[in-house]
């Protein structure tokens, strides 16, 4: 995954300047890492990257929000990003993004149970 890729789609999902990105980066780079731990060890091809890099994005975008959010709930120039709606949208994007890359992931919902 490439972090450059993924900063640049989060910025535009959150509608930030690159320089204001560039504080974003560690949760960028949280977002790669939590991906790619969940990854099939394989090789993916360059559609499946895209996919991932924009999952990345995606989840980045999520996190900033509820950051935002949590930093900056009452203050009038975050209403926008604080707002339940962008909240559930913004999980809701991360959804449909991850629902994207599900054949990419390792099933880690599998219960092993043992029959009585």
């Amino acid at each position: 995954m490439n972090i450059s890729e993924v900063k640049e789609k989060f910025a535009t999902l959150a509608g930030l300047s690159s320089t204001e990105a560039d504080s974003w980066t560690s949760i960028c780079e949280d977002s790669i890492s939590e991906i790619e731990s969940r990854l099939k060890d394989r090789e993916f091809d360059e559609d499946e990257i895209k996919k991932l890099n924009s999952a990345a994005a995606a989840l980045s975008f999520y996190k900033y929000v509820l950051c935002v959010s949590i930093k900056d709930d009452l203050n009038p120039a975050n209403q926008y990003v604080s707002n339940p709606y962008t909240k559930n949208l913004a999980l809701s994007l991360w959804r449909g993004y991850k629902s994207g890359i599900s054949e990419l992931l390792s099933d880690d919902n599998f219960e092993f149970k043992g029959i009585i």
